[in-house]
């Protein structure tokens, strides 16, 4: 079998590109005998060293380019497409009177497609704009599976999309590491009498991560009977 992911693409720092690279060589160690190509999504005006993995370039916000690759793909010798969404990759927000409005750049790409095509979603965004709401619905519509990452994301599509027919939920998990030792890698960091309390993805305002450090100075004041002053972020 031959799947073309649609995504960014390593060495683009960007965490869906390191996602993918990591789902890439899962499906690879499952099956030895899978093909796995890349529509990458650049920038404009930039040019990256890809592996030979990457057979075709998408221009991010231009609809047409996302067009080109479909029709590209659909010529080619592949079996499935697997899109790997995040809105900033697929569309551009521009402002209407006091609303932002998402132009959405996947669809055309769906309308285009002519292999069957199973969209990851990575996020969805609870009480969506109009612009939004509509362009998940569209993913619904177009591709022959949706994919999840939670349960909770279930709900979300059934209660503020009015998606009926559920997705599959595949939890987002991580490539095995090998371990290398917490007092080692502290000691290293030179952390090795403190305690470490990490988050994964990127950081972004949504994720309340400012609440989580102001909740931790108070429990360390809590806990310690001081002021709380030494603790550090």
């Amino acid at each position: 079998m031959r799947i073309a992911f649609v995504s960014s693409s390593l060495p683009r720092r960007c965490g869906i590109a390191t996602f993918t690279s990591d789902l890439m060589a899962a499906t690879r160690a499952a099956d030895p005998d899978l093909s796995t190509w890349v529509a990458a999504i650049d920038e404009p005006n930039v040019v990256r060293p890809y592996e030979p993995a990457v057979r075709w370039r998408i221009r991010q916000g231009h609809p047409n380019s996302y067009r080109a690759a479909a029709a590209a793909i659909s010529d080619s010798e592949v079996d499935v497409v697997n899109v790997q969404h995040e809105f900033g990759l697929y569309g551009t927000w521009h402002m209407a009177g006091t609303e932002s409005v998402y132009e959405d750049h996947l669809r055309p790409f769906l309308e285009e497609i002519r292999k069957p095509v199973v969209t990851t979603l990575h996020s969805i965004p609870s009480e969506p704009s109009p612009s939004m709401r509509e362009a998940v619905l569209s993913i619904v519509e177009l591709s022959q599976q949706v994919v999840v990452m939670a349960a909770t994301a279930v709900d979300l599509l059934a209660t503020d999309y009015d998606v009926q027919e559920p997705p599959i939920v595949i939890p987002h998990g991580m490539p095995a590491i090998e371990p290398h030792g917490r007092i080692r890698t502290k000691a290293k960091l030179g952390l090795q009498d403190r305690t470490i309390i990490s988050t994964f993805g990127l950081v972004d305002p949504r994720k309340g991560l400012e609440y989580m450090v102001e909740a931790l100075a108070r429990v360390h004041k809590t806990e310690s009977g001081d002021d709380g002053s030494v603790l550090e972020a």
